[in-house]
């Protein structure tokens, strides 16, 4: 252990990236595997955003990297299923042909592409009836509360003032984080409506430290250490053949893709700038054009599951020999303290 571990207060950062979260969860495997002990055990808070709430709320509730990569492998297919038909399905599959241009009327123009229950019914088979007062590490989940109007940020009792989220059930924070717009119906509970925390933060590692700084009464005179983890998503370029001169139509999901990549690499710089190499480790992956046609936030193949796994295995051999990240893992966290536990 660290001589000033007591002196750390460490955060893990999940992101967002649907199917692609397949990357995350065993990245997390490979960790825990070098640790011998779940990861949530050496991190004082973890923030996530859609996939990576759902994965984050898991960890916190002891569920394990290995059973989560199961878990996705086992219902991935399920939660974004190929293409079946159905009427107004079938005319969004239509291709119009203009001035040499080819064009596609995309699933989600008209409706939501996917159907919520499978992923609901996946996040209940590892979380359960358990409400946010269950966890035994502090979390901070993104999502965007469109009754509102504003982001909103679920949360474990870690602050006196704190006394809404406790008896949440996990299983509708993990929706609510998880709505991605286009992707799956808007998630409402509890007379309110919430749509994917990608749209607030998509990598959530700065609102996790502002968290910490300002919020946590135990972390104030700390000094902050982040691991943030992605997605292979954080880098969006543009097809340069194609029309600039793009509609709804045309932009379809690649409007979110091109948002959460954004997103992810302003945060990315700005942990880098805050907290310094020695306090900031990102681990994630560029991937090829190749390899791109190959994943998707919603695209579950063999090809897709093969190179998902393969490139958490080249993170994981890679990052491992950073002793930085060896520190951090050898971390132990202190049990926290919970507030208002009656709320």
């Amino acid at each position: 252990m660290n001589n000033n571990d007591a002196q750390r207060f460490q955060i893990l950062s999940l992101s967002g990236g649907g199917y692609r979260g397949l990357y995350t969860a065993k990245v997390i495997d490979m960790l825990e595997q070098r640790s011998g002990k779940p990861l949530a055990a050496s991190f004082d808070l973890i923030a996530g955003t859609s996939i990576g709430g759902i994965l984050g709320l898991a960890l916190a509730s002891g569920v394990t990297g290995e059973q989560l990569v199961k878990l996705l492998e086992k219902n991935g297919s399920k939660i974004f299923p190929s293409f079946s038909f159905k009427p107004f399905q079938f005319m969004e599959k239509l291709v119009w042909k203009c001035s040499g241009h080819k064009f596609s009327y995309s699933h989600g123009l008209m409706g939501a592409k996917y159907q919520s229950e499978p992923l609901k019914e996946t996040i209940f088979e590892v979380v359960g009836d358990k409400t946010i007062n269950d966890l035994s590490t502090r979390v901070l989940i993104t999502s965007a509360n469109w009754t509102k109007g504003l982001g909103q940020f679920f949360k474990t009792q870690h602050n006196p003032e704190y006394d809404q989220d406790g008896l949440r059930k996990l299983v509708d924070v993990a929706m609510a984080t998880s709505a991605a717009p286009v992707y799956f119906p808007n998630y409402e509970f509890n007379n309110q409506i919430y749509v994917d925390g990608g749209l607030v933060g998509n990598a959530p590692g700065l609102y996790a430290c502002h968290e910490a700084e300002i919020n946590i009464p135990s972390a104030i005179e700390k000094e902050i250490h982040l691991l943030s983890i992605g997605t292979l998503s954080s880098i969006s370029r543009a097809d340069q053949s194609l029309t600039p001169n793009k509609g709804l139509w045309q932009w379809g999901p690649k409007l979110i893709d091109l948002m959460m990549a954004c997103q992810e690499g302003i945060t990315n710089n700005m942990l880098q700038q805050k907290l310094g190499n020695d306090r900031y480790i990102h681990i994630d992956e560029e991937i090829t054009v190749d390899q791109s046609r190959n994943i998707d936030l919603d695209k579950v193949t063999e090809a897709s599951t093969k190179t998902l796994l393969g490139m958490a295995s080249i993170s994981g051999q890679k990052h491992l020999a950073n002793h930085k990240l060896r520190e951090m893992l050898d971390h132990c966290a202190a049990a926290p303290e919970f507030f208002n536990q009656k709320c």
